[in-house]
């Protein structure tokens, strides 16, 4: 059994990607090129956990990026339940906000993943949606994160240029 002071450390410095469409395409992949791009030699390789409900989109982000080997180590859960589990900040972007609600709230989401771990862990937790969602559905889910413990940020993107 690995101890969980270790297990922890690895969670918190991997990076959870739920959303690989359009918009979240290009931002994981500046995750991807920025975040992990200079690893000091010798340390763990973080992974870069991803989930999308459409597989073409999740088997093009992976084609494009896990095959270099360079870069943190590529994980694709099976839900979003996974991607809360084996990443300390997770970053979603999504449709709207029924999306939001049912990748954050539904069964198999990000919550139900959050609430299997123990509370250091809740804790340490960063969850970023950048959907464009209602301002109610997303104070509704941070409020429902934060009783776990976890913390939630909106920081919704438009795609648009503004001048």
């Amino acid at each position: 059994m690995i101890p969980t002071r270790i297990v922890r450390n690895l969670r918190s410095s991997s990076v959870g990607f739920i959303g690989l469409g359009a918009m979240g395409r290009n931002m994981a992949s500046n995750l991807v090129h920025k975040a992990f791009a200079q690893l000091p030699a010798g340390a763990p390789k973080p992974s870069f956990v991803v989930y999308d409900a459409y597989k073409p989109s999740l088997d093009a982000f992976l084609a494009e990026h896990a095959s270099s080997g360079s870069g943190p180590n590529f994980v694709v859960s099976e839900t979003p339940s996974g991607v809360s589990k084996l990443a300390g900040s997770v970053f979603t972007m999504l449709p709207s906000s029924p999306q939001v609600q049912e990748v954050y709230l539904g069964k198999g989401g990000l919550l139900e993943g959050i609430s299997d771990l123990e509370p250091a862990s809740r804790a340490d937790s960063l969850f970023v949606d950048c959907t464009s969602l209602d301002q109610s559905v997303a104070k509704d889910v941070a409020r429902q994160m934060g009783v776990v413990g976890a913390s939630m940020i909106d920081a919704p993107v438009s795609g648009g240029l503004f001048f």
